[in-house]
């Protein structure tokens, strides 16, 4: 099963159900994960009232400067139809909003998940980075 940065989640999270539901433990011969994100645990600021406000004032930001970001972070050119479908989101009703959800939002680090659903042995995982990534570098 191969799952793609925040797609990595849902991967392991597939083949972990797939195997508790499966007779036959085999369904899923291993996982490939390409530039996982959300390896580590975000910072504790995070979780203060006092950076709500900024974090607000950030998603807005961000949601605003998405098409430009995404064009910078790419050394070539990204084909148009690519282009157009991601940064279609920010149009959708309350994106800034989603985007401060996400930062405020507190979980495991996934990387404890992982382990805890994948123990050394149980099934194959191999992870795959990209040299000089800027979007989600090596998480070491």
């Amino acid at each position: 099963l191969v799952g793609h940065s925040a797609g990595a989640i849902v991967a392991t999270t597939a083949a972990s159900l797939l195997m508790q539901q499966s007779t036959s433990k085999q369904i899923i011969r291993g996982l490939v994960l390409l530039a996982p994100g959300f390896l580590n645990q975000k910072p504790a600021f995070f979780s203060y009232r006092w950076i709500r406000p900024l974090i607000r004032k950030m998603s807005r930001l961000m949601a605003g400067q998405l098409a430009s970001t995404f064009q910078a972070l790419h050394s070539k050119p990204v084909p148009d139809h690519i282009f157009k479908s991601f940064v279609a989101a920010r149009t959708a009703e309350h994106f800034d909003l989603a985007i401060e959800k996400t930062l405020l939002a507190q979980e495991q680090p996934y990387i404890e998940v992982l382990t805890q659903e994948f123990p050394i042995g149980k099934v194959p995982i191999h992870m795959i980075w990209a040299d000089g990534d800027k979007v989600n570098p090596y998480a070491a």
